[in-house]
């Protein structure tokens, strides 16, 4: 059903047999009339009621009808409002008077009661023909803006979805992951199309070198940083290096400080990544460990114990880059393994909607280690989602556990 248009008319009079006069020729057009004494109190009214048209005397003391013509005009939210003089002037010079002061038409006193309701019912008309060519105008240019935006944003996302090909063409592959762990899992949940947390697996010599990084940022940036960092660890390995932990991290950082071009100021520049890295000799039944902010996490006998990570990024954070620490721990078969970014920790939810928190965290692992790893991944999968309950992801998470056999 559509709703007619009831159409409003402002008489401004300041004689009130003109005000009634008016009245009593316009009431049976069916308009909505509204009064006004003086200019001033048609000026407020304009702009409270926006009426379709002004029917405006000239003569009236304090200010005039060119007077209040003018200041309809210079506002903005009424300065469209037709208006038709009204006057007993018939001179060339108040015509001209009017039509600078912005009038679109005029009438005389006395009405006659067949011209009145003609302007009038023409103004209106032209007027509410304007109105709905506008609207018809803005609908188009919103429906041009909306198409030109969503074709924009496809070419975003499509481009987005490309570097994502290309992101996961870095990541060690399935098969190869396979070919040097044997009971593992890697739960990992990008924020959004790409992400800013990584893995890494290398193979070299005895030692099997596994990484979990969490980039600066997330979604695009933190894609570019990943990718940085994946480069930079398949050169590392392919060098003649010696094998430490905490060598390959301080290899990393300086590769990484000299891509980002970072001067070495304390606080310049706080691009670069948290990361964890082990290397595991399954012949010797050892592991080293070395973790920039990232600790590693070994379940022995329904115990947890806790390496703690060197408190510094890969990257620039003070003047003096220290050394990391590299940490031997023997291992032996059933022990279990966790390397993890702080995307899971610091999910908000619950019932509270905080944070996770990293005793909670702590507690989850410990209490499936026990399970299979592939049920550890969807137990971890199903407690984020319940934590979640609708609440958006804040950040990347990566998770990656494994079993001595």
């Amino acid at each position: 059903m559509i709703l007619k248009h009831t159409q409003s008319i402002l008489i401004v009079d300041d004689d009130s047999y003109s005000r009634e006069s008016a009245e009593a020729l316009l009431m049976k057009e069916g308009y909505n009339l509204i009064f006004a004494e003086n200019g001033f109190e048609a000026i407020e009214l304009s702009k409270t009621h926006k009426p379709d048209l002004i029917l405006l005397d000239i003569m009236m003391p304090q200010m005039d009808g060119f007077e209040v013509c003018r200041k309809i005009r210079e506002d903005e939210a009424i300065a469209e409002v037709p208006i038709i003089l009204v006057t007993a002037l018939d001179d060339k010079d108040s015509k001209i008077a009017g039509l600078e002061a912005g009038a679109d038409d005029f009438i005389s006193k006395p009405y006659d009661r067949l011209e009145l309701r003609t302007r009038v019912k023409t103004i209106t008309r032209l007027n509410r023909y304007r109105i709905l060519h506008d609207e018809r105008s803005e609908k188009e240019v919103i429906i041009k803006n909306r198409d030109l935006i969503t074709a924009q944003k496809k070419e975003l996302t499509d481009s987005i979805k490309y570097a994502k090909r290309i992101q996961t063409a870095l990541y060690p592959q399935k098969k190869f992951i396979n070919s040097i762990l044997s009971n593992y899992f890697i739960y990992f949940k990008p924020k959004n199309i790409v992400s800013g947390d990584f893995y890494w697996l290398a193979k070299k010599d005895e030692f099997v070198i596994i990484a979990i990084a969490d980039c600066t940022g997330h979604g695009v940036p933190g894609a570019f940083m990943t990718m940085l960092g994946l480069t930079i660890l398949n050169d590392i390995i392919k060098q003649d290096i010696e094998l430490k932990a905490n060598i390959i991290l301080e290899k990393l950082r300086t590769h990484v400080v000299q891509a980002l071009n970072q001067p070495g100021k304390e606080y310049d520049s706080f691009d670069g990544m948290d990361i964890a890295l082990c290397m595991i000799d399954m012949k010797n039944m050892e592991l080293q460990y070395a973790g920039a902010n990232n600790p590693l996490l070994l379940v022995r006998d329904k115990n947890m114990q806790v390496i703690k990570a060197d408190k510094m990024p890969i990257g620039i954070e003070t003047k003096t880059l220290l050394p990391y620490k590299n940490n031997y721990i023997d291992i032996k078969k059933g022990d279990v393994i966790y390397m993890f970014s702080d995307g899971f920790r610091d999910q908000f939810g619950g019932p509270e909607d905080k944070k996770f928190m990293i005793d909670r965290f702590y507690k989850l692992l410990l209490s499936i280690h026990e399970n299979e790893m592939n049920e550890q991944k969807e137990i971890l999968d199903k407690t984020l989602l319940d934590w979640m309950h609708g609440v958006e992801q804040i950040d990347d998470i990566l998770i990656m556990g494994m079993k001595i056999d």
